[in-house]
């Protein structure tokens, strides 16, 4: 990673600056992981206000699906979709150990930082999921809550001795409750996409579709002999969700830290993906009829959605 400009922390003593360049100078040495320029710019100032001892710890919101069944392909793990287990997950496993890194540095500067571990909670009331997976949504629950106790045991038994200022969830923030409950978030995410052009969704449809095949197998055997089933469409369908997904998490993750928290996504999402986090929504026009005028005074409230920034960790994925 090449380190940013550190422009937004020059008002700070000179101590500060100095020991906020040590600290990014080390995370951008760790080779598991990667960030933008404005994810790093972002870091910086929060790890400065951190030394500084203000504010909010720094929050690594860890996104990951449940533990579903995998098999060894040549070498690589490769997801089955055939069973939900309640481990931590093979997503899980790979995210802490890429970010152990990172946690490293923070704990040794003695930077307050907290885990948050998000289970893709939503898929447990997704109904193409549930069916595929032949589950009850409350069996696919508990299962989830089983998987944040392992989690928690994983984080304990990685970040050990001398981790003090590092925590994990045991109760799981369930992504559902946090960002999509929202209501604002989610219809705004829904004006995000509306925006999308076609090239975009094919291209995220090309990159997805194998593992799509793979999660719902099942669902597209039971249902293609029907005449109003459309495969390449089911398929489509489900990119468009993924991409709406992102685009939520995203504009969830840029209100609370419109509102101070220092809040950081941590994701082994393919980089198209991933880009959706920080969706880039259209401007309105300037027209000044009355209906105009009241859009813009709608629009105006998620005015956090377009000037905060959704750091993103990009997690080197090797399954």
């Amino acid at each position: 990673m090449n380190l940013p400009d550190l422009r937004n922390i020059k008002n700070y003593p000179d101590f500060i600056i100095q020991r906020t360049k040590e600290v990014i100078a080390e995370i951008a040495q760790c080779q598991s992981l990667s960030m933008n320029s404005a994810s790093l710019q972002c870091l910086a100032k929060d790890v400065a206000d951190s030394i500084f001892e203000r504010g909010e710890p720094i929050e690594l919101i860890i996104t990951t699906c449940p533990d579903y069944s995998y098999e060894l392909v040549n070498g690589k793990k490769v997801f089955t979709f055939g069973s939900i287990g309640k481990a931590i997950g093979l997503v899980g496993e790979e995210a802490f150990r890429n970010i152990a890194p990172l946690v490293k540095v923070l704990n040794k500067y003695s930077i307050h930082t907290k885990i948050t571990f998000a289970y893709a909670d939503i898929e447990a009331i997704d109904p193409d999921i549930i069916e595929n997976m032949d589950i009850s949504t409350q069996g696919f629950q508990e299962l989830i809550e089983q998987s944040v106790v392992s989690a928690y045991l994983y984080a304990k038994n990685i970040f050990h001795e001398g981790q003090q200022d590092i925590f994990c969830t045991a109760d799981s923030v369930k992504m559902s409750k946090r960002f999509f409950n929202d209501k604002e978030v989610s219809a705004f995410s829904e004006e995000g996409f509306s925006q999308l052009d076609s090239n975009t969704l094919t291209h995220i449809y090309i990159q997805r579709l194998k593992l799509l095949e793979r999660m719902f197998k099942r669902v597209v055997y039971k249902r293609k002999n029907s005449s109003k089933f459309n495969e390449n469409a089911f398929y489509l369908s489900r990119c468009e969700k993924d991409i709406k997904d992102h685009i939520c998490i995203g504009l969830g993750i840029k209100k609370e830290r419109a509102q101070g928290k220092k809040l950081y996504i941590v994701t082994l999402s393919i980089p198209h993906l991933a880009n959706f986090f920080n969706y880039k929504f259209e401007e309105k026009s300037n027209s000044k009829d009355a209906r105009h005028e009241d859009a813009q005074h709608e629009y105006a409230r998620h005015e956090y959605a377009r000037r905060e920034y959704a750091p993103v960790i990009n997690l080197a994925n090797t399954y």
